[in-house]
């Protein structure tokens, strides 16, 4: 078996809850969630200091 096939079987278990980790769509969210974290922080990091 590929490891392509074996990462698509894997991965539709973990959608049907047949195996505990996130699904496709929390896994999403997640990377989704910490891409903003990171965009925000750098703003953050960029933005002039007030004293």
């Amino acid at each position: 078996m590929s490891d392509s096939l074996r990462n698509w079987v894997q991965q539709a278990r973990i959608d049907t809850s047949k195996a505990s980790s996130p699904t496709t769509d929390e896994r999403a969210r997640l990377v989704t969630s910490e891409r903003e974290k990171s965009a925000f922080l750098a703003a953050e990091l960029d933005r002039p200091q007030q004293r």
